[in-house]
């Protein structure tokens, strides 16, 4: 995938710099992208609130020290990491 921002800094202040588009790269594969994106968070979304469900479920049986409970755990902490660097880089 070809870079379409560079870095510069504006008194100090990172920002993007966009090149602009060929008209080769016009024929709408930049939308189909941002839906792919906007697909992904929705779907991180999602599954953060089933994995939240299921794991109260194992809390009310007492099962917080089983391995699929910890599996949710470190599931649902990597989904948390990913939307926190799209909230970071200005996806959301």
């Amino acid at each position: 995938m070809e870079k379409r921002t560079t870095r510069v800094l504006n008194n100090n202040i990172p920002s993007a710099s966009v090149k602009p588009f060929k008209k080769s790269d016009r024929n709408g594969n930049h939308a189909k992208k941002l839906a792919g994106l906007e697909k992904l968070v929705e779907d991180l979304a999602a599954e953060q609130e089933r994995i939240s469900d299921q794991m109260d479920s194992f809390r009310q049986e007492g099962k917080t020290k089983s391995v699929r409970f910890r599996e949710l755990m470190g599931q649902k902490l990597f989904n948390s990491n990913v939307l926190n660097l799209f909230e970071r880089y200005g996806l959301l």
